[in-house]
């Protein structure tokens, strides 16, 4: 199978439910590596998943609620 031809079933396969699956391992697995315990800020502010869900397009409501 030629460059071309590997890169465009890539491409084909490609979508972002992988795309987000990926990005989920790889946020875990470099979580593992810390050795430290991570604390908020003192300005950091708690928010409702409503409150994040309304600030949202569809296309992005469709993947944080996942």
């Amino acid at each position: 199978m030629g460059i071309g031809k590997a890169g465009q079933d890539l491409t084909e396969n490609l979508n972002m439910d992988r795309v987000y699956d990926y990005m989920l391992h790889l946020i875990s697995e470099y979580s593992k590596l810390q050795d430290f315990k991570p604390v908020p800020p003192p300005s950091a502010l708690e928010m409702c998943e409503e409150s994040l869900l309304c600030l949202a397009d569809s296309k992005q409501k469709q993947f944080l609620r996942k």
